[in-house]
């Protein structure tokens, strides 16, 4: 999916995305030629790692 699509579906602007790229954060994305794609098995993986407990969990990671 794309970049704006990635981000609606993460509640995010496809702007942070695009920040998130170049400071290595967010979910995993693919490449192709010029166009960045993301795979849905990615955005789960990457909202997997960040489900907590209690937010001192969160704080700690």
């Amino acid at each position: 999916m794309s970049t704006k699509q990635a981000g609606r579906l993460l509640g995010l602007s496809h702007r942070t995305l695009e920040d998130w790229r170049l400071k290595g954060l967010g979910p995993r994305f693919l490449k192709l030629g010029r166009r960045v794609r993301y795979r849905l098995a990615d955005i789960a993986a990457y909202q997997d790692g960040c489900t907590f407990a209690n937010t001192g969990e969160a704080l700690a990671a």
